[in-house]
Formats: structure tokens, sequence, C-alpha cells
């Protein structure tokens, strides 16, 4: 029998890119929770609202900011399905998601899995190394001693080891919906005036980043379905 999964987002991100987070979703979930806090757009308050409206498999909650560290512990809290899938709003899985679904079977003994991570922002795309990258660790067994610990960043904790790395089923975040779009603008404006290369770009990433990292030019191609979609017909820009 295939395990039940629950989808569950610390709410961020745009409505379209969140209609988007669960669509590529739906065929694995049988549970969402979208925590939401005083500060989340009305808009997307409105996008979640419509999806839960359709779809009783969605819960959201609201929890009044704190810290990132205790709004993703309480996140985990409300989870009561056998495996957990951590997504931002701004993420979407690849079309094979439903291969997630398999993992557990394929892997008895494993309480963590890790994803390969596709970023897209402005004209570039970059993959993190889910070899170095304790942020690709998203699909997780749900037990009491699953939590977040505070290091150099937020980290999940409380799993048996090794985790398994999965290759067949990626995360794709749209990262120009966030503050890492900022900060990069910034740096390309820099560059304008400054003697600057593709190689300073990746170089760069690098040490703005935990983990290794390997950046191409941002291809429609390596996209999601859906989302391929959308950049045809002009719905994202």
């Amino acid at each position: 029998m295939l395990p039940t999964i629950t989808v569950a987002y610390i709410v961020r991100g745009k409505p379209e890119s969140i209609r988007e987070s669960y669509k590529s979703t739906s065929l694995i979930a049988d549970e969402y929770i979208y925590v939401v806090d005083n500060s989340t757009d009305k808009e997307v308050l409105d996008t979640i609202s419509e999806l839960e409206c359709g779809d009783d498999r969605i819960k959201i909650v609201v929890k009044k900011y704190e810290n990132e560290l205790a709004q993703k512990q309480y996140l985990l809290k409300q989870c009561t399905k056998e495996y957990i899938l951590l997504l931002d709003g701004d993420e979407v899985l690849s079309d094979n998601a439903i291969l997630l679904r398999q993992a557990p079977q394929s892997f008895p003994e494993a309480e963590a899995f890790s994803l390969p991570m596709h970023f897209h922002t402005l004209a570039l795309s970059y993959e993190v190394d889910n070899q170095s990258s304790s942020n690709s660790i998203r699909f997780i067994k749900n037990k009491q001693e699953i939590m977040f610990q505070m290091g150099d960043r937020l980290v999940l904790t409380g799993y048996v080891e090794p985790v398994v790395q999965i290759s067949d089923v990626s995360i794709h975040n749209y990262t120009f919906t966030s503050v890492l779009n900022k900060v990069l603008q910034i740096y390309l404006d820099t560059m304008q005036s400054t003697p600057g290369s593709f190689e300073a770009i990746k170089s760069w990433y690098k040490n703005f980043l935990t983990g290794n990292v390997l950046v191409k030019g941002f291809n429609m191609e390596d996209h999601p379905q859906s989302v391929k979609d959308k950049f045809r017909f002009g719905e994202v820009r």
C-alpha cells in the first residue's frame, strides 16, 4: 500500500506560483497544510482560500509570526500523514512527481529523502548539489522526533541516516518571486559598471549560497509543463 503524504507550506510567493505548486502536487497529496501569518498578502490568502473551497484535503492554519524557526516547527506539528513533503509557495515539482509516492516502498528503511533543487532567477538557472545542501531534504517520515534546528541556517533533524537521494523528481524554485531576485539585481546593476563575466556570476553564486552550484542559461524547456505553457502564452514575464 502506498504511503500517505502531507504537502506542507509556510506560505510565501505570489498567487500564480502558489497555484502552480498546488497543481504539481495534486496527484500525490493526501493532505495540504498551509501556515499563514498576520503579514500574509490578501491576494495570496484569497488564492489559498479559493483552492480550499474546491479541495477538502486543504487545511489553512493561521499562526502569528514569531520567527522562521517557530513557524516551521508549528508547520511540522500540523501534519497528520505518514510522510511530509516540505515546499515553499514558489516551488513547483517536476512533471513526474507521482514517482515520489514510490520512494518509501523502494527504500523502506529510509526516513529522509533529498530532491534535486533547480532555481530560476532573471536570465539564469542554477542547481544546488543535493549531496552538500541540507536544504534539499524535503521529503521525510512523519514522526515525533522530526524538528528544525537553527545553526548557520535552519536544518531538519531527528531522522535516521542515511539520506536517500532521489534523482527522478525535482523541485523548481521560482526565485524571481523572492528576495534573492532583489539581491541578484543589485549585483547585476553593479556589474554593468565593472568588469564582469559569466564566470564572475557563477563565482558569486557559489559564495552566496550554501553548497556547490551549477549555473546555466535560463532555458524554458527545463521547466515543468504547466510553467512552460505559461511562458509560451506570455503569462510569465
